[in-house]
Protein backbone atom coordinates (compact mmCIF):
# COMPACT_ATOMS: atom_id res chain seq x y z
CA UNK A 1 0.00 0.00 0.00
CA UNK A 2 2.76 1.81 1.05
CA UNK A 3 5.20 1.19 -2.08
CA UNK A 4 3.69 3.06 -4.22
CA UNK A 5 3.81 6.64 -3.18
CA UNK A 6 6.68 8.37 -4.55
CA UNK A 7 9.66 9.10 -2.01
CA UNK A 8 9.14 12.82 -2.05
CA UNK A 9 5.28 12.78 -1.12
CA UNK A 10 4.00 12.70 2.32
CA UNK A 11 3.42 9.20 4.38
CA UNK A 12 0.92 8.00 6.43
CA UNK A 13 1.29 7.52 9.93
CA UNK A 14 0.03 4.20 10.68
CA UNK A 15 -0.95 3.11 14.33
CA UNK A 16 0.42 -0.16 14.77
CA UNK A 17 -0.69 0.50 18.36
CA UNK A 18 -3.65 -1.91 18.44
CA UNK A 19 -2.64 -4.48 16.27
CA UNK A 20 0.26 -5.15 18.61
CA UNK A 21 -2.19 -5.03 21.67
CA UNK A 22 -4.97 -7.68 20.09
CA UNK A 23 -2.33 -10.87 21.34
CA UNK A 24 -2.83 -9.17 24.91
CA UNK A 25 -6.70 -8.99 24.18
CA UNK A 26 -7.15 -12.30 22.91
CA UNK A 27 -5.43 -13.85 26.09
CA UNK A 28 -7.64 -11.50 28.66
CA UNK A 29 -10.59 -12.72 27.08
CA UNK A 30 -9.45 -15.99 27.19
CA UNK A 31 -8.62 -16.40 30.75
CA UNK A 32 -12.30 -14.18 31.54
CA UNK A 33 -13.50 -17.34 29.69
CA UNK A 34 -11.58 -20.10 31.33
CA UNK A 35 -10.88 -18.64 34.81
CA UNK A 36 -14.15 -16.00 35.26
CA UNK A 37 -10.90 -13.62 36.02
CA UNK A 38 -11.81 -9.74 34.47
CA UNK A 39 -8.94 -8.18 35.99
CA UNK A 40 -7.09 -8.79 32.91
CA UNK A 41 -9.47 -6.91 30.88
CA UNK A 42 -9.40 -4.20 33.25
CA UNK A 43 -5.68 -3.59 32.80
CA UNK A 44 -5.83 -3.26 29.30
CA UNK A 45 -8.31 -0.47 29.50
CA UNK A 46 -6.47 1.19 32.24
CA UNK A 47 -4.26 2.37 29.55
CA UNK A 48 -6.66 4.29 27.14
CA UNK A 49 -7.90 6.12 30.54
CA UNK A 50 -4.82 7.45 30.86
CA UNK A 51 -4.40 8.59 27.35
CA UNK A 52 -7.76 9.97 27.84
CA UNK A 53 -7.19 12.15 30.80
CA UNK A 54 -3.45 13.11 28.70
CA UNK A 55 -5.24 14.36 26.13
CA UNK A 56 -8.23 16.08 28.02
CA UNK A 57 -5.35 18.14 29.95
CA UNK A 58 -3.63 18.78 26.79
CA UNK A 59 -6.71 20.54 25.58
CA UNK A 60 -7.81 22.71 28.65
CA UNK A 61 -9.49 19.77 30.85
CA UNK A 62 -11.59 19.19 28.01
CA UNK A 63 -15.21 17.77 30.18
CA UNK A 64 -16.30 15.83 27.59
CA UNK A 65 -12.76 13.51 27.42
CA UNK A 66 -12.58 13.75 31.34
CA UNK A 67 -16.28 12.49 31.04
CA UNK A 68 -15.41 9.76 28.83
CA UNK A 69 -12.99 8.51 30.72
CA UNK A 70 -14.59 8.54 33.50
CA UNK A 71 -16.80 5.95 31.81
CA UNK A 72 -14.45 3.36 30.87
CA UNK A 73 -13.02 4.14 35.20
CA UNK A 74 -15.87 3.23 36.05
CA UNK A 75 -16.37 -0.36 33.71
CA UNK A 76 -12.25 -0.98 34.78
CA UNK A 77 -13.14 -0.97 38.71
CA UNK A 78 -16.13 -3.14 38.25
CA UNK A 79 -14.05 -5.85 35.88
CA UNK A 80 -11.88 -5.57 39.25
CA UNK A 81 -14.57 -5.87 41.97
CA UNK A 82 -15.63 -8.95 39.99
CA UNK A 83 -12.10 -10.20 39.96
CA UNK A 84 -12.08 -10.14 43.79
CA UNK A 85 -15.37 -11.08 44.37
CA UNK A 86 -15.08 -14.19 42.11
CA UNK A 87 -11.92 -15.22 43.17
CA UNK A 88 -12.56 -15.12 46.95
CA UNK A 89 -15.34 -17.30 46.42
CA UNK A 90 -18.11 -14.23 47.97
CA UNK A 91 -21.63 -14.95 46.21
CA UNK A 92 -23.40 -11.90 47.52
CA UNK A 93 -20.33 -9.48 46.74
CA UNK A 94 -20.38 -11.07 43.65
CA UNK A 95 -24.01 -10.65 42.52
CA UNK A 96 -23.67 -6.86 43.31
CA UNK A 97 -20.54 -6.22 41.32
CA UNK A 98 -21.87 -8.44 38.60
CA UNK A 99 -25.00 -6.07 37.98
CA UNK A 100 -22.90 -3.48 37.47
CA UNK A 101 -20.70 -4.90 34.86
CA UNK A 102 -23.71 -6.34 33.22
CA UNK A 103 -25.11 -3.00 33.30
CA UNK A 104 -21.97 -1.41 32.64
CA UNK A 105 -20.18 -2.81 29.42
CA UNK A 106 -22.42 -2.66 26.81
CA UNK A 107 -22.88 0.77 27.75
CA UNK A 108 -19.45 1.79 27.28
CA UNK A 109 -19.32 -0.49 24.16
CA UNK A 110 -21.21 1.63 22.16
CA UNK A 111 -19.31 4.69 23.61
CA UNK A 112 -17.62 7.01 21.50
CA UNK A 113 -13.82 6.03 23.84
CA UNK A 114 -15.07 2.21 23.67
CA UNK A 115 -15.28 1.54 20.37
CA UNK A 116 -11.30 2.30 20.15
CA UNK A 117 -11.19 -0.62 22.09
CA UNK A 118 -9.85 -3.98 20.39
CA UNK A 119 -12.72 -6.72 20.39
CA UNK A 120 -15.21 -4.62 22.40
CA UNK A 121 -18.16 -5.83 20.60
CA UNK A 122 -17.65 -9.46 21.19
CA UNK A 123 -16.27 -8.79 24.44
CA UNK A 124 -18.72 -6.88 26.03
CA UNK A 125 -21.52 -9.85 24.92
CA UNK A 126 -18.93 -12.20 26.32
CA UNK A 127 -18.79 -10.29 29.62
CA UNK A 128 -22.65 -9.17 29.90
CA UNK A 129 -23.73 -12.55 29.28
CA UNK A 130 -21.62 -14.09 32.29
CA UNK A 131 -22.17 -11.49 34.78
CA UNK A 132 -25.76 -11.95 34.12
CA UNK A 133 -25.70 -15.52 35.32
CA UNK A 134 -24.36 -14.25 38.52
CA UNK A 135 -25.80 -11.20 38.70
CA UNK A 136 -28.72 -9.88 41.62
CA UNK A 137 -31.88 -9.35 39.49
CA UNK A 138 -31.63 -6.04 40.65
CA UNK A 139 -29.25 -3.94 42.29
CA UNK A 140 -29.03 -4.24 45.76
CA UNK A 141 -28.97 -0.74 47.71
CA UNK A 142 -25.73 0.48 47.37
CA UNK A 143 -25.10 2.34 51.10
CA UNK A 144 -25.44 0.69 54.62
CA UNK A 145 -25.64 -2.36 55.45
CA UNK A 146 -26.85 -3.53 52.37
CA UNK A 147 -26.81 -7.53 52.24
CA UNK A 148 -29.58 -7.15 54.81
CA UNK A 149 -31.84 -6.56 51.83
CA UNK A 150 -30.94 -9.62 50.09
CA UNK A 151 -33.89 -12.19 50.65
CA UNK A 152 -32.98 -16.21 50.95
CA UNK A 153 -35.53 -17.64 48.48
CA UNK A 154 -35.34 -20.01 45.67
CA UNK A 155 -33.92 -17.57 43.25
CA UNK A 156 -31.05 -16.72 45.34
CA UNK A 157 -30.06 -20.27 45.98
CA UNK A 158 -30.24 -20.58 41.97
CA UNK A 159 -27.70 -17.95 41.64
CA UNK A 160 -25.82 -19.30 43.91
CA UNK A 161 -25.91 -22.81 43.09
CA UNK A 162 -24.68 -21.49 39.25
CA UNK A 163 -21.66 -19.98 40.41
CA UNK A 164 -20.67 -23.46 42.57
CA UNK A 165 -21.38 -25.14 38.90
CA UNK A 166 -19.09 -22.98 37.34
CA UNK A 167 -16.24 -23.20 39.81
CA UNK A 168 -16.73 -26.82 39.60
CA UNK A 169 -16.40 -27.29 35.86
CA UNK A 170 -13.38 -24.30 35.99
CA UNK A 171 -11.66 -27.31 38.18
CA UNK A 172 -11.71 -24.18 41.34
CA UNK A 173 -12.60 -26.77 43.38
CA UNK A 174 -11.15 -25.13 46.75
CA UNK A 175 -14.09 -22.38 45.89
CA UNK A 176 -16.65 -24.69 45.02
CA UNK A 177 -15.97 -26.91 47.96
CA UNK A 178 -16.40 -23.97 50.45
CA UNK A 179 -19.26 -22.04 48.86
CA UNK A 180 -21.29 -25.41 48.67
CA UNK A 181 -20.87 -26.32 52.09
CA UNK A 182 -22.27 -22.60 53.22
CA UNK A 183 -25.21 -23.49 50.17
CA UNK A 184 -26.32 -26.32 52.08
CA UNK A 185 -26.74 -24.47 54.94
CA UNK A 186 -28.64 -21.84 53.62
CA UNK A 187 -30.55 -24.67 51.98
CA UNK A 188 -31.90 -26.25 55.05
CA UNK A 189 -32.53 -22.94 56.51
CA UNK A 190 -34.84 -22.29 53.43
CA UNK A 191 -36.31 -25.55 53.34
CA UNK A 192 -37.32 -24.58 57.36
CA UNK A 193 -38.89 -21.73 56.74
CA UNK A 194 -36.33 -19.95 59.19
CA UNK A 195 -34.89 -17.40 56.68
CA UNK A 196 -34.92 -14.13 58.41
CA UNK A 197 -31.49 -13.30 59.22
CA UNK A 198 -30.24 -15.54 57.25
CA UNK A 199 -26.53 -14.57 57.02
CA UNK A 200 -26.10 -13.81 60.94
CA UNK A 201 -24.16 -16.51 63.03
CA UNK A 202 -26.81 -17.06 65.19
CA UNK A 203 -29.22 -17.59 62.50
CA UNK A 204 -26.71 -19.96 60.58
CA UNK A 205 -25.16 -22.12 63.81
CA UNK A 206 -28.18 -24.33 64.46
CA UNK A 207 -28.60 -25.74 60.97
CA UNK A 208 -24.89 -26.40 60.73
CA UNK A 209 -25.28 -27.65 63.56
CA UNK A 210 -28.26 -29.96 62.49
CA UNK A 211 -26.13 -31.25 59.52
CA UNK A 212 -22.93 -31.99 61.97
CA UNK A 213 -25.40 -34.57 63.88
CA UNK A 214 -26.31 -36.11 61.11
CA UNK A 215 -22.58 -36.51 59.91
CA UNK A 216 -21.81 -37.75 63.56
CA UNK A 217 -24.65 -40.64 63.36
CA UNK A 218 -23.60 -42.09 60.04
CA UNK A 219 -20.01 -41.84 61.87
CA UNK A 220 -20.65 -43.13 64.99
CA UNK A 221 -22.22 -47.36 65.68
CA UNK A 222 -22.56 -46.10 69.34
CA UNK A 223 -25.64 -45.55 68.42
CA UNK A 224 -27.24 -48.55 67.93
CA UNK A 225 -29.46 -47.45 65.19
CA UNK A 226 -29.52 -48.54 61.95
CA UNK A 227 -29.62 -45.02 59.22
CA UNK A 228 -32.29 -45.09 56.69
CA UNK A 229 -30.83 -44.76 53.10
CA UNK A 230 -32.16 -41.30 53.04
CA UNK A 231 -29.85 -40.87 56.28
CA UNK A 232 -27.09 -42.18 54.93
CA UNK A 233 -27.07 -40.81 51.56
CA UNK A 234 -27.13 -37.12 53.37
CA UNK A 235 -24.75 -37.74 56.51
CA UNK A 236 -22.25 -39.26 53.94
CA UNK A 237 -22.59 -36.41 51.72
CA UNK A 238 -21.87 -33.80 54.57
CA UNK A 239 -19.00 -35.53 56.10
CA UNK A 240 -17.39 -35.62 52.60
CA UNK A 241 -18.04 -32.22 51.62
CA UNK A 242 -17.68 -30.58 55.21
CA UNK A 243 -14.62 -32.58 56.55
CA UNK A 244 -12.85 -34.62 54.13
CA UNK A 245 -12.71 -32.07 51.59
CA UNK A 246 -13.76 -28.55 53.07
CA UNK A 247 -11.12 -29.07 55.93
CA UNK A 248 -8.33 -30.18 53.91
CA UNK A 249 -8.56 -27.33 51.09
CA UNK A 250 -9.13 -24.95 53.68
CA UNK A 251 -6.37 -25.44 55.42
CA UNK A 252 -4.03 -25.75 52.72
CA UNK A 253 -3.21 -29.44 53.26
CA UNK A 254 -1.96 -28.66 56.80
CA UNK A 255 -2.19 -31.82 57.73
CA UNK A 256 -0.33 -35.31 57.95
CA UNK A 257 -2.63 -37.01 55.10
CA UNK A 258 -1.38 -35.57 51.67
CA UNK A 259 -4.10 -34.62 48.78
CA UNK A 260 -1.81 -34.89 45.69
CA UNK A 261 -5.12 -35.18 43.18
CA UNK A 262 -8.34 -34.74 43.29
CA UNK A 263 -9.84 -36.47 46.05
CA UNK A 264 -12.28 -39.66 44.78
CA UNK A 265 -14.76 -38.31 47.18
CA UNK A 266 -15.10 -35.54 45.05
CA UNK A 267 -16.90 -37.29 42.41
CA UNK A 268 -19.36 -38.45 45.18
CA UNK A 269 -19.95 -35.10 46.51
CA UNK A 270 -20.41 -33.61 43.18
CA UNK A 271 -23.26 -36.45 42.03
CA UNK A 272 -24.97 -35.45 45.21
CA UNK A 273 -24.86 -32.13 44.69
CA UNK A 274 -26.25 -32.54 41.45
CA UNK A 275 -29.42 -34.62 42.71
CA UNK A 276 -29.91 -31.61 45.43
CA UNK A 277 -29.92 -29.33 42.72
CA UNK A 278 -32.67 -30.99 41.09
CA UNK A 279 -34.84 -31.61 44.38
CA UNK A 280 -33.97 -35.16 43.89
CA UNK A 281 -33.42 -35.71 47.94
CA UNK A 282 -34.78 -33.93 51.11
CA UNK A 283 -32.67 -33.22 54.51
CA UNK A 284 -34.27 -36.74 56.53
CA UNK A 285 -35.29 -36.30 59.88
CA UNK A 286 -32.56 -37.34 62.73
CA UNK A 287 -33.91 -38.32 66.03
CA UNK A 288 -36.35 -37.45 68.70
CA UNK A 289 -39.99 -38.45 69.26
CA UNK A 290 -39.09 -39.94 73.02
CA UNK A 291 -40.07 -37.17 74.55
CA UNK A 292 -38.32 -35.13 77.30
CA UNK A 293 -34.87 -36.12 79.07
CA UNK A 294 -33.78 -35.29 82.12
CA UNK A 295 -30.26 -35.67 83.43
CA UNK A 296 -28.99 -35.88 86.97
CA UNK A 297 -26.63 -36.63 89.69
CA UNK A 298 -27.20 -38.27 92.19
CA UNK A 299 -25.03 -38.43 95.26
CA UNK A 300 -25.41 -39.20 98.95
CA UNK A 301 -28.48 -36.80 99.35
CA UNK A 302 -31.50 -38.49 98.23
CA UNK A 303 -33.00 -34.82 97.38
CA UNK A 304 -31.26 -34.19 94.44
CA UNK A 305 -32.43 -36.11 92.37
CA UNK A 306 -36.34 -35.31 93.81
CA UNK A 307 -35.66 -31.76 93.04
CA UNK A 308 -34.39 -31.82 90.05
CA UNK A 309 -37.81 -34.05 88.27
CA UNK A 310 -39.62 -31.35 90.60
CA UNK A 311 -38.23 -29.11 87.98
CA UNK A 312 -38.39 -30.25 85.25
CA UNK A 313 -42.23 -31.01 86.22
CA UNK A 314 -42.34 -27.58 86.75
CA UNK A 315 -41.21 -26.19 83.30
CA UNK A 316 -43.51 -27.68 81.73
CA UNK A 317 -44.26 -31.44 80.39
CA UNK A 318 -42.84 -33.80 82.62
CA UNK A 319 -40.16 -35.53 81.24
CA UNK A 320 -40.69 -39.06 80.06
CA UNK A 321 -36.86 -41.09 80.81
CA UNK A 322 -33.93 -40.23 82.88
CA UNK A 323 -30.31 -40.69 82.76
CA UNK A 324 -28.83 -40.85 86.68
CA UNK A 325 -25.47 -40.50 87.35
CA UNK A 326 -24.24 -41.75 90.37
CA UNK A 327 -22.05 -44.34 92.92
CA UNK A 328 -23.26 -47.73 93.75
CA UNK A 329 -24.38 -46.41 96.95
CA UNK A 330 -26.86 -43.66 95.48
CA UNK A 331 -28.07 -45.67 93.21
CA UNK A 332 -30.02 -47.48 95.90
CA UNK A 333 -31.77 -43.69 96.45
CA UNK A 334 -33.06 -43.15 93.01
CA UNK A 335 -36.29 -45.77 93.27
CA UNK A 336 -37.67 -44.05 96.24
CA UNK A 337 -36.91 -40.37 95.03
CA UNK A 338 -38.71 -40.82 91.81
CA UNK A 339 -41.49 -42.28 94.11
CA UNK A 340 -41.58 -38.90 96.18
CA UNK A 341 -41.63 -37.03 92.61
CA UNK A 342 -44.43 -39.08 91.36
CA UNK A 343 -42.13 -40.28 88.21
CA UNK A 344 -42.79 -43.88 87.27
CA UNK A 345 -40.66 -43.32 84.23
CA UNK A 346 -37.67 -45.30 82.76
CA UNK A 347 -34.09 -44.57 84.51
CA UNK A 348 -30.70 -45.53 83.18
CA UNK A 349 -28.47 -45.50 85.79
CA UNK A 350 -24.62 -44.64 84.99
CA UNK A 351 -23.15 -46.15 87.73
CA UNK A 352 -19.30 -44.83 88.43
CA UNK A 353 -16.83 -47.05 89.98
CA UNK A 354 -15.02 -44.05 91.24
CA UNK A 355 -17.25 -41.53 91.49
CA UNK A 356 -13.96 -39.23 93.00
CA UNK A 357 -11.80 -40.24 90.29
CA UNK A 358 -13.40 -42.24 87.99
CA UNK A 359 -12.44 -40.02 84.93
CA UNK A 360 -11.96 -43.07 82.41
CA UNK A 361 -15.61 -44.16 82.95
CA UNK A 362 -16.39 -40.81 81.05
CA UNK A 363 -16.10 -41.65 77.76
CA UNK A 364 -18.16 -44.87 77.98
CA UNK A 365 -21.21 -43.51 79.85
CA UNK A 366 -21.17 -41.01 76.88
CA UNK A 367 -21.64 -43.64 74.15
CA UNK A 368 -23.44 -45.54 76.32
CA UNK A 369 -26.22 -42.61 76.78
CA UNK A 370 -26.04 -41.39 73.07
CA UNK A 371 -28.94 -43.32 72.03
CA UNK A 372 -31.15 -42.38 74.33
CA UNK A 373 -29.87 -38.34 73.91
CA UNK A 374 -30.66 -38.67 70.01
CA UNK A 375 -34.24 -40.22 70.41
CA UNK A 376 -34.58 -37.54 73.13
CA UNK A 377 -37.00 -34.25 71.75
CA UNK A 378 -35.76 -32.00 74.53
CA UNK A 379 -32.81 -32.12 77.29
CA UNK A 380 -32.95 -30.75 80.92
CA UNK A 381 -29.63 -30.99 82.81
CA UNK A 382 -29.22 -30.44 86.21
CA UNK A 383 -25.54 -30.01 87.05
CA UNK A 384 -25.53 -29.72 90.98
CA UNK A 385 -25.29 -32.60 93.11
CA UNK A 386 -23.29 -35.71 93.75
CA UNK A 387 -19.41 -35.65 93.07
CA UNK A 388 -17.73 -33.16 90.94
CA UNK A 389 -16.91 -36.31 88.88
CA UNK A 390 -20.45 -36.58 88.55
CA UNK A 391 -20.98 -32.65 87.39
CA UNK A 392 -18.57 -33.81 84.70
CA UNK A 393 -20.23 -36.45 83.54
CA UNK A 394 -23.77 -34.34 83.28
CA UNK A 395 -21.75 -31.51 81.39
CA UNK A 396 -20.02 -34.23 78.24
CA UNK A 397 -23.96 -35.41 78.16
CA UNK A 398 -24.83 -32.12 77.84
CA UNK A 399 -22.04 -31.46 75.21
CA UNK A 400 -22.90 -34.79 73.14
CA UNK A 401 -26.60 -33.28 73.33
CA UNK A 402 -26.11 -30.18 71.56
CA UNK A 403 -24.01 -32.14 68.78
CA UNK A 404 -26.85 -34.31 68.06
CA UNK A 405 -29.21 -31.20 67.76
CA UNK A 406 -30.69 -31.84 71.02
CA UNK A 407 -32.51 -28.56 72.57
CA UNK A 408 -30.36 -28.60 75.77
CA UNK A 409 -31.39 -26.67 78.90
CA UNK A 410 -29.34 -26.54 82.12
CA UNK A 411 -30.10 -25.56 85.89
CA UNK A 412 -28.85 -25.41 88.99
CA UNK A 413 -30.49 -26.18 92.18
CA UNK A 414 -30.21 -24.65 95.70
CA UNK A 415 -30.71 -25.81 98.75
CA UNK A 416 -30.13 -23.27 101.62
CA UNK A 417 -31.12 -25.31 104.76
CA UNK A 418 -28.17 -26.33 106.42
CA UNK A 419 -26.92 -30.11 105.69
CA UNK A 420 -28.67 -31.46 108.55
CA UNK A 421 -32.11 -30.77 108.09
CA UNK A 422 -31.28 -31.42 104.14
CA UNK A 423 -30.28 -35.26 105.68
CA UNK A 424 -33.61 -35.21 107.97
CA UNK A 425 -35.98 -34.29 105.37
CA UNK A 426 -34.86 -35.14 101.91
CA UNK A 427 -37.94 -34.46 100.04
CA UNK A 428 -38.14 -30.70 100.23
CA UNK A 429 -38.47 -29.35 97.38
CA UNK A 430 -35.07 -26.75 96.30
CA UNK A 431 -34.93 -23.13 94.49
CA UNK A 432 -33.83 -23.91 90.94
CA UNK A 433 -31.78 -21.38 88.58
CA UNK A 434 -31.89 -21.35 84.79
CA UNK A 435 -28.59 -21.43 82.79
CA UNK A 436 -30.32 -21.53 79.34
CA UNK A 437 -33.06 -19.76 77.95
CA UNK A 438 -36.08 -22.33 76.76
CA UNK A 439 -35.85 -23.73 73.91
CA UNK A 440 -39.34 -24.48 73.35
CA UNK A 441 -41.42 -21.66 72.55
CA UNK A 442 -44.91 -22.65 74.52
CA UNK A 443 -43.01 -22.00 77.93
CA UNK A 444 -42.78 -18.56 79.13
CA UNK A 445 -39.79 -18.88 81.44
CA UNK A 446 -36.82 -16.38 80.29
CA UNK A 447 -32.46 -17.14 80.37
CA UNK A 448 -31.34 -17.08 83.79
CA UNK A 449 -34.50 -17.11 86.07
CA UNK A 450 -34.70 -17.76 89.32
CA UNK A 451 -37.76 -19.63 90.67
CA UNK A 452 -39.26 -21.06 93.68
CA UNK A 453 -41.37 -24.60 92.95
Amino acid sequence: MLEGIPPDQPHPIVDLRLLLELPEWFHAVRVFRDQGIAAPIARLIRPAIDRLRRVAREQNNDRVLHRQASELEKAAAALERQSFAYGAGLPLELGKVARAVADTIPRVARSEPGRDLPLIASLADIVAESAEATAFGQPPPSKGVWKAAIALDEQELERQARLIDAYLDRGQVSLAVGLMREWVISWVMWRSGQTSDWLGYSARKPFERRLGALGAFIRDASFGIEPTPAQNAFGEFWNRLADELRNSLMHHGMRPASMEQSPESLQSVRDFWNQLRAGEVDLPELGGGAGRLLISPQGNRPGVFFSALRTAQAAGQPPQRCIVICSKQSAETVPEAARHAGYDGPCELLVLGDPFGGFAEIEPFVDRARRWLLEADTVLANLTGGTTLMGIVVQRLVEAAGKLDRPVRRFALIDRRPPADQDAEPYVQSDHFWLDAQPEPDHATTESSHDRI
